[in-house]
């Protein structure tokens, strides 16, 4: 005896199931050319009247037709609204967008300008810093006035007590 295996649908977009086939049939909006996937082989879609399956039940089945124009226009007048708020919607947000993007803009441009004046600022110090530098090194290298002096001082005294000496010797003799 063969096992009757259950099934998934398609109906009004959504999946249905998993069903016997007859209790598939007697959902609203199932027909023949729905689209049914047995329970054992999910992703394998075909069409009911493809299935034998469903044959027994298809032959029965009297398809009413609902009237087409009717359920567009109610489909249309009930999506017009919603799609007209998404395009504002996202209207609004591109404009933000765009507003965000000028001021970051004029943000990054603001901080590189600021960001090179501190540049040239360090660079300045730097240049100050090494003449200083330079300037320490030259007084350390040539002595200042006062040390000169001092230093010739001590010399011409020191000849001067030699010459003093040599002379008291001298007379001495």
């Amino acid at each position: 005896m063969e096992r009757i295996s259950k099934y998934y649908a398609y109906i009004k977009r959504s999946i249905r199931g998993p069903f016997y086939p007859k209790e598939l049939a007697q959902i609203p909006g199932f027909n023949k050319s729905s689209l049914v996937c047995p329970e054992s082989s999910l992703g394998q879609w075909r069409e009911a009247y493809l299935e034998p399956a469903f044959q027994p039940f298809l032959a029965a089945y009297t398809r009413v037709i609902p009237a087409a124009p009717a359920s567009i226009s109610d489909e249309t007048r009930v999506l017009k609204p919603i799609l007209e708020k998404t395009l504002r919607k996202n209207h609004h947000f591109e404009n933000e967008v765009k507003n965000m993007r000028h001021q970051h803009s004029a943000e990054k441009r603001r901080f590189e300008n600021e960001l090179q004046k501190k540049d040239n600022e360090i660079k300045s110090l730097v240049e100050k810093l090494k003449r200083a530098s330079s300037n320490a090194r030259a007084n350390e290298e040539h002595p200042s006035w006062e040390t000169l002096y001092k230093t010739y001082k001590k010399r011409s005294e020191d000849k001067n007590s030699a010459t003093i000496q040599n002379l008291s010797q001298q007379t001495k003799r």
